[in-house]
């Protein structure tokens, strides 16, 4: 026995071709987009469909002016398929509306709207791929056109009643329509736009979005008009020929701006490298500044802290919220407030291209850090005022070793070289006269007469503030080069490090007794110093750092026993007393 079975799986709903194109076109209109692009197809097809029938009847009543009308249609398509871009902007000129316009002046609104249309979908395909956009600006724009040549055929009509003149009404016919028709074919497809994307659009966007091709269309109006009129008057001849007269200035000026386009794109390209590059540098100063192991900071002119780093929050022992907006001045020791805010004056003023200076300052938990601070003028390229770009480094270790050297090599008292250091200087001014034999040097052993009882008498304090009066006295008589050191109680010692003659030894060391033998007054009380001085010079005979300060020891203990206040030389045999 045979069983039929039937299938059980169903066919999907058959689509009519609207739906059909809705759903390749129009996938992304909604329903009001829809109606409206629908109601300007129709529309616009409406329009053609009257064109194509009037311009039919022309085929046996009147084929020269269909066979012209043709022509110019072709013309205006060919303008339209190569617009004028207008350099540096997005617009361009298709000046396929001037014919569209002449042909409305010459043979009535069946032509231009036929021109217009074709026009819009030339113009259209050029900038979009999408169906739905040919095919709403060849309906608007053949749709506005029929209403602007209507409008022109009735304007015409009225403004000769009026008695104007057939160029006066012309051109004002032309105006009112190139008016109605830039109005139709912008608005209508403006607002297909704004319904899409559910945007509402008021006629002040509209206008304040074409009105530039509001007045292209009304010099395309102008243009068409003044040709009309040469043909009225001289034959349709004159109007090709000023028409390609004017086509060859349209092309000329096409190809201008091309090159102007094409130095523009040349001159864009390289703004881009120079861009690209500014980039990059930015991105590495950013890289070089966040990773720096120093600490660096970026402050305005005024002194705030508007970048820094996490070194120098790592140095100040702070988080970056507590320097960022806040003064750097706020971080330096207040003594060394001031020698910061001068430099940064004269770097403000472009006295001072840098500097680089030395301070003291005080970190979050109140430790004392020294830096080294160079500033210099920044400049991010204009994002902002010129400002300043510190570099911090942290010096403490180092600052500390060379008090640790001070404590070493100076005397605490009168901060002099001491015994050590004075010791080492001559052990290698020795060395030096050994290997030249060109170079001399001559030692001055100096003791204060009677500096025992002023102690003794005035009290320690007293004395060593005289000491310390003593010192600041040898150092301002003798040269740089020249070394003044405190050997020990009122011992002092002095290296003169070259010399033209013995003399000018002998005048240095009268006017040290001159220079200390100045009173002092001290705590009301005035003290009359002396010294004693021993002096003994390098020569032939080769000695020993000991024996040379053995001999001027030995010098100085002779001007003692000669009355005190004495200077005598030791010349290798004995000393000599200089009075």
């Amino acid at each position: 026995m045979l069983e039929s079975t039937s299938d059980t799986r169903s066919e999907p709903p058959r689509r009519s071709p609207w739906q059909r194109f809705a759903d390749a076109h129009l996938h992304d209109y909604n329903v009001p987009a829809t109606r409206a692009w629908l109601a300007v197809v129709l529309l616009g097809g409406f329009a053609l469909g009257i064109t194509i029938s009037q311009l039919a009847l022309l085929t046996g009543d009147q084929p020269a002016d269909l066979a012209r009308i043709i022509g110019w249609t072709a013309l205006a398509a060919v303008a339209a398929a190569f617009p004028i871009r207008i350099p540096r902007t997005k617009h361009s000129i298709a000046t396929g509306d001037t014919v569209a316009f002449l042909l409305l002046a010459l043979h009535g609104p069946a032509a231009a709207t036929l021109a217009a249309g074709l026009e819009g979908l030339i113009a259209s395909w050029r900038t979009s791929k999408r169906v739905s956009s040919r095919g709403a600006s060849l309906a608007a724009n053949a749709a506005s056109m029929a209403v602007a040549g209507s409008l022109f055929v009735v304007a015409e009509s009225q403004l000769g009643s009026l008695g104007l003149s057939v160029p006066s009404r012309l051109l004002i016919a032309l105006a009112l329509a190139a008016l109605v028709y830039y109005g139709g074919s912008t608005y209508t497809l403006m607002q297909i736009i704004a319904l899409k994307r559910s945007a509402p659009m008021t006629l002040a966007d509209w206008f304040r979005s074409t009105s530039w091709i509001g007045t292209l269309y009304l010099v395309s109006a102008t243009v068409a008009g003044l040709l009309a009129l040469s043909g009225l008057r001289f034959g349709q001849s004159t109007v090709v020929v000023a028409a390609a007269i004017v086509g060859l200035g349209v092309a000329l000026l096409r190809v201008h701006f091309h090159h102007l386009d094409v130095e523009n794109e040349a001159q864009e390209a390289r703004l881009g490298a120079v861009r690209r590059e500014a980039e990059k540098s930015e991105r590495r100063f950013s890289t070089a500044f966040a990773h720096a192991s120093i600490g660096m900071a970026i402050v305005s002119p005024d002194g705030i802290v508007l970048q820094c780093n996490q070194m120098l929050c790592s140095l100040l022992g702070c988080d970056p919220a507590q320097l960022a907006q806040q003064p750097f001045r706020g971080w330096v020791e207040p003594a060394d407030g001031a020698l910061l805010d001068s430099h940064v004056r004269r770097i403000v003023a472009r006295e001072e291209a840098a500097f680089a200076i030395e301070l003291r300052c005080r970190g979050a938990d109140e430790r004392k850090v020294w830096v080294s601070l160079h500033c210099a003028l920044f400049d991010d390229g204009g994002t902002m005022d010129a400002g300043l770009i510190f570099q911090v480094e942290d010096i403490t270790s180092r600052r500390r070793v060379e008090e640790l050297n001070r404590i070493a090599f100076n005397d605490s008292l009168t901060d002099l070289a001491n015994r050590m250091s004075f010791l080492e200087r001559l052990a290698a001014t020795v060395d030096r006269s050994r290997s030249d034999p060109t170079y001399r040097f001559a030692m001055m052993y100096l003791d204060l007469d009677r500096f025992k009882k002023v102690n003794d008498k005035l009290g320690h304090a007293v004395g060593d503030e005289l000491l310390k009066e003593v010192a600041r006295r040898l150092r301002a008589c003798v040269r740089p080069a020249d070394m003044v050191a405190r050997l020990g109680g009122d011992e002092f010692a002095i290296l003169v490090d070259g010399f033209a003659a013995r003399e000018d030894v002998i005048k240095l060391g009268e006017r040290l007794l001159q220079a200390i033998a100045a009173p002092v007054r001290i705590d009301d009380r005035n003290l009359w110093p002396r010294a004693s001085i021993g002096v003994t010079f390098s020569g032939p005979r080769l000695r020993e750092p000991a024996q040379i300060m053995h001999d001027a020891d030995a010098a100085m203990y002779q001007a003692k026993s000669r009355g005190r206040a004495h200077l005598s030389v030791f010349d290798g045999d004995g000393t000599e007393d200089r009075g």
